[in-house]
């Protein structure tokens, strides 16, 4: 039996009673308070009516106790020019120091995705801020057209234009100082956060690495300047992502949804020629195995 309870809510501040809005509320910055020193005043943790009413989130609880262990809460944001003209931030993530290395991040991340995908199911445009390279890393490698990453020369058009509404639009979603510099080319946000800031980041601290040491060296020198984070625009395709987390996580509930949304997938990304190929070789594959067998 797994030991963790996780629970999902798509934009639950509009379902959930004054009631339970507070008494989650409270447990996700117990747990943020344990992470940071002191709670950060955004996003879901913010002490609004409207704080859980954009987000999605997905909690982790001991199986035993119920007691909540860790979260993630994105964000949808409205962006025009893009697939759904909505991209996902990945926003805020948080794991008890003493269960952190037992595979929560995979989980929190896996449940999101079942969800996510269920409703994009052509994919979608995500953006994510960090000054952890191992955030960083792992984002970048489950994604299609990341940037920045190592061996991206330069940002397709798409990614400029995702960068630029974020930049505009929408940095106190992102717990960015209006003062902050965005770098267009190398996608840095120079001076995301103040010393003062619980969520100030050290991109060189031991603890936050990726076991891919080259690509640590290529974030270390985007974070060279303090305070600084880099955005990271990317597209999640679900082709890809899907066997991944099922894989990582045992969760086959991935496969189901992804042999669900298949031929919608395959008609939408590459037209009915795709589809009636898949066919064709699933109707092959078939017959060759109802064919008798000689002697």
């Amino acid at each position: 039996m797994p030991r963790h309870i996780i629970e999902f809510f798509w934009k639950p501040g509009h379902s959930w009673s004054p009631t339970e809005r507070l008494q989650v509320s409270e447990e996700l910055r117990s747990i943020a308070r344990e992470c940071f020193g002191s709670v950060p005043e955004y996003q879901c943790l913010a002490k609004t009516e409207a704080a859980f009413n954009d987000k999605l989130v997905v909690i982790a609880r001991e199986r035993t106790t119920r007691k909540a262990i860790a979260f993630t809460s994105a964000i949808l944001l409205h962006v025009d020019g893009v697939e759904a003209q909505t991209i996902v931030h990945t926003g805020l993530t948080c794991i008890l120091p003493q269960n952190q290395g037992q595979g929560l991040t995979h989980l929190l991340f896996g449940e999101l995705a079942l969800h996510l995908f269920d409703e994009f199911k052509y994919g979608i445009w995500f953006s994510n801020l960090a000054a952890v390279p191992s955030s960083l890393v792992n984002v970048g490698k489950s994604a299609r057209d990341p940037f920045p990453f190592h061996k991206a020369c330069a940002p397709h058009p798409v990614h400029i234009h995702i960068a630029q509404m974020i930049s505009e639009n929408y940095r106190s979603d992102m717990n960015v100082s209006e003062h902050a510099v965005f770098d267009y080319q190398t996608f840095v946000m120079k001076d995301a956060k103040n010393s003062e800031s619980p969520m100030l980041k050290d991109p060189k601290d031991p603890k936050i690495q990726h076991r891919d040491v080259t690509m640590n060296g290529f974030y270390h020198k985007l974070l060279e300047g303090k305070g600084s984070e880099v955005l990271q625009i990317g597209f999640w395709d679900p082709i890809y992502i899907h066997p991944a987390l099922a894989w990582k996580t045992k969760d086959w509930r991935h496969i189901q949804i992804l042999l669900k949304n298949q031929p919608a997938y395959l008609v939408h990304r590459f037209g009915l020629r795709a589809l009636a190929l898949v066919l064709v070789l699933l109707l092959f594959g078939i017959l060759s195995l109802l064919k008798p067998k000689s002697g």
